[in-house]
């Protein structure tokens, strides 16, 4: 058997000749395998292409839509020819018996020699290669219709016909399974938004875990949202605009997901640019002109502390503190999106997701889920992807990311102290012995904006309006409308149209609903989730299509349209009091852009004179004189950051100790006013949102009022343990408080309360808290006779409080 390999016009290109067992002229070419009946994958003309493997029979040559070859048997040759478009020929000389080869065709039943005749055959194959799974139609059919041709038992119509029916049929099997698999999708995404359901009816958006931690005997023990923080919050004081706040489990709008370490940064979105996520620096508040007219620092700063005492009694004839003290709401923004590659959700100076892409991080997240570890830098977030939308023709999903990110909106309007209420806690107070009494400077407090003084219901109110001042992911310069299946919507309570692109809860309608109703929630039962339309194509859409039959009789028609949209939605976490410390800078210390400048290369630590800091920086921002306060000023969290005073050089190169001007839950003690809190944590909780919860919390309303008077209730008794000197860890002593109700139960009825201590030096204490031999101990320490540090049993009560509270009632 003669194989020969050849160009157009004749030209000889290669000429192998060799025999072969395994079918008609098995070869190698430039392009890769050939023959006839040289194995499954050779056959005629096989060859390597820029597409992938090809031949008649062999890989199934990829050409979209084109024509793949010709096979021609001539009358006056006795030979066979297969022309293919790329220009070169197969030419089998024939002449010889063949022993049968490996392809499907001769392994049915061609056993004996084969010659081929002389008959007039053309046949043209179109299509078939376009799709790849015909490679089994060429493996068998054309073999097998060529064979049949060479023996003349085939005419040209019978191959057409055969070849028809072989598409129809593979195009008929293509067109089911892509229907089955389009209903497989669908109905994948249906069960996600079961799921999503089944969450949203479970509860609010809102905050559902936070990591746990210590427990005890009764679950309240065990943390849920609260530990000895809400919501992980804490304090890096000495970055410029870091806000400190650890992980969550989060639900926002039926969507659960888990963050990581969040620390967020005081940015806004951008007001002059519509980039997608492009944001600015929240503004500092300016310096009173007041302060900033004394020459004297001391001067300074006495003018300051007035400034804050008129803030924290919240009276504006000692100082109008209000153009200087302002509130931020600060909020946890989601959306689906369509990014491929992985994304930040949100920039922080000290955390950011640890993966590479979105299917590293997934697994990486269900790694710890089934071990039960963590990363112990907390850069792990269990964000989940979806399916949006099913192409009804292909059946090919689309898919969706979770994402989300914490920003800042100024709130235009002032902010009393009194808008800002303590929510009860029982799981926290009970194991606490603090039942009835306030926990508001505590950082497991827990707070929600309401601005009247009786509690009622309301529709539209403060927070709504301080939602409709922040915009969605197309930032400030924009505006949105959009229509409730044909119903316009309206801002509630006025006639101006809704700007969609603007946070909301909450619409009115241009007309009235089935029940006759013209207000309507965002969400079915979510008081909680602020809805923002959005054009940013990076966010994922979802689409309807509504149609209205038109017209009557024969000239009745159907109208179709379809409607794309896309939305992000928020849910509060905490209001932010920025205030004139931020940019207040009485030693003119310089600010770098570097941190190396600051530290001359890390030779620099400011913990002496000698050692001190050239200036700040955006993660030592020591400006504030530490003579502001009095007292400790060290961190009492494990978690803080910030160092109680480091030596920094002012412009004149001499070296000022100074504290951490950045962001604080409470200032350490001010001369005069005392701590002051600057962060208020009203994030609503996912579970409040269930039938249980709410009647359980109108159980505990219920047994608070029975069971305190107003004043016991709200005024509290502070106690200081007595400070112990043991090294380590060192000179310190801890804080906690009582209220009116049970420090009467302990002085006068010998009852005990069990209480939690303030951190210092890293550590707190559980107390047993009696009172024994005329004055106010503890039983025990943490389950000892006496405190390992050596803390003496006496606890000493705020006498201005018992004078105040006890003497006077």
């Amino acid at each position: 058997m003669h194989l020969v390999v050849k160009e157009n016009k004749g030209r000889w290109k290669r000429r192998r000749v060799w025999k072969t067992s395994e079918g008609v002229g098995a070869w190698r070419s430039g392009w890769g395998r050939g023959g006839v009946g040289g194995g499954v994958e050779e056959w005629v003309g096989a060859w390597r292409s820029g597409w992938g493997r090809g031949g008649v029979g062999g890989g199934g040559y990829r050409q979209s839509g084109s024509e793949l070859m010709n096979i021609k048997i001539d009358k006056d040759h006795t030979c066979c020819q297969i022309q293919q478009r790329l220009s070169w020929r197969c030419q089998l000389q024939a002449g010889k018996p063949l022993s049968a080869g490996k392809s499907r065709a001769i392994q049915e039943g061609l056993q004996q020699s084969i010659c081929f005749e002389k008959a007039a055959v053309s046949i043209s194959i179109k299509e078939i290669i376009t799709m790849q799974m015909m490679r089994p139609l060429h493996l068998v059919l054309v073999p097998t219709l060529l064979i049949g041709m060479c023996y003349g038992q085939v005419t040209n119509e019978q191959v057409d016909e055969a070849i028809a029916k072989a598409v129809k049929v593979y195009q008929d099997q293509l067109a089911e399974i892509r229907t089955y698999f389009g209903n497989l999708a669908r109905q994948v995404m249906l069960q996600q938004f079961n799921s999503e359901q089944r969450i949203r009816t479970d509860g609010y958006s809102g905050v559902k875990a936070v990591r746990g931690g210590p427990h005890g005997p009764r679950n309240y023990y065990s943390k849920s949202v609260l530990g000895s923080r809400f919501i992980a919050i804490h304090d890096h004081a000495n970055y410029m605009r870091t806000v400190g706040m650890g992980e969550i489990n989060a639900v926002i709008n039926g969507v659960e997901f888990t963050t990581r370490h969040n620390d967020y940064k005081l940015v806004m979105p951008s007001t002059n640019s519509s980039d997608y996520h492009k944001t600015e620096p929240l503004p500092f508040p300016d310096v009173p002109p007041s302060v900033l007219a004394k020459k004297d620092v001391d001067d300074q700063i006495q003018e300051m502390r007035a400034y804050f005492k008129a803030f924290a009694t919240q009276n504006t004839t000692i100082r109008d503190y209000r153009p200087y003290f302002k509130a931020n709401m600060c909020y946890m923004e989601g959306a689906w999106t369509l990014d491929k590659s992985i994304e930040e959700p949100f920039h922080s100076e000290r955390h950011q997701l640890d993966a590479a892409s979105w299917l590293q991080l997934q697994s990486l997240i269900r790694y710890g889920a089934y071990t039960g570890t963590k990363s112990p830098e907390e850069n792990f977030a269990h964000l989940p992807t979806a399916i949006m939308f099913v192409n009804k023709t292909t059946g090919a999903p689309s898919f969706a990311q979770w994402n989300y990110r914490i920003l800042c909106s100024p709130i235009e309007e002032d902010i009393p102290l009194s808008y800002i209420k303590q929510m009860p806690d029982l799981q926290y107070t009970v194991p606490h012995g603090r039942v009835g009494a306030s926990n508001r400077n505590l950082r497991v407090a827990r707070f929600v904006l309401y601005e009247h003084e009786q509690n009622s219901y309301h529709k539209y109110g403060l927070l709504d309006r301080i939602f409709y001042n922040i915009t969605g992911k197309d930032n400030m310069p924009s505006s949105l409308r959009q229509e409730s299946y044909g119903k316009t919507l309206y801002v509630p309570g006025s006639r101006d149209l809704q700007d969609t692109s603007r946070y909301a809860r909450s619409t009115e309608l241009g007309g009235t609903d089935a029940m006759g109703n013209r207000f309507v929630a965002r969400g079915f039962n979510d008081p909680n989730l602020f809805c923002a339309e959005t054009t940013q194509p990076r966010v994922a859409p979802i689409t309807l299509e509504r149609c209205k039959t038109q017209g009557r009789g024969w000239r009745k028609t159907e109208v179709c349209q379809t409607i794309e949209t896309r939305f992000s939605w928020a849910i509060p976490l905490e209001i932010v009091y920025l205030t004139p410390l931020s940019s207040w800078n009485p030693y003119k210390i310089h600010l770098f852009q570097n941190r190396r400048e600051t530290t001359d290369n890390g030779k620099l630590g400011g913990g002496s004179v000698e050692k001190a800091l050239r200036g700040a920086d955006n993660s030592r921002y020591y400006i504030t004189p530490t003579e502001f306060y009095r007292g400790r000023l060290g961190s009492v969290d494990k978690a803080d950051t910030a160092r109680g005073g480091v030596w920094v050089r002012d412009h004149q190169n001499v070296s000022r100790r100074c504290s951490a001007a950045g962001q604080r839950i409470l200032t350490p003690d001010i001369e005069g006013v005392g701590r002051v809190r600057l962060r208020y944590p009203i994030a609503p909780l996912h579970g409040e949102g269930s039938a249980v919860w709410k009647e359980l919390n109108a159980l505990s309303d219920y047994f608070m009022a029975k069971t305190f008077s107003k004043e016991e209730k709200t005024k509290l008794i502070n106690f200081r343990m007595t400070a112990t000197t043991k090294t380590p860890p060192g000179e310190h002593d801890h804080e906690f408080a009582l209220s009116v109700f049970d420090f009467k139960k302990i002085r006068d009825e010998g009852q005990t309360r069990t209480v939690m201590t303030s951190q210092d030096q890293g550590h707190s204490h559980e107390l047993v808290v009696r009172y024994a031999r005329g004055r106010f101990e503890y039983k025990t320490c943490s389950g000892f006779r006496l405190c390992r540090d050596d803390h003496p049993r006496e606890l000493i009560p705020d006498p201005d409080d018992v004078a105040l509270n006890i003497d006077s009632s």
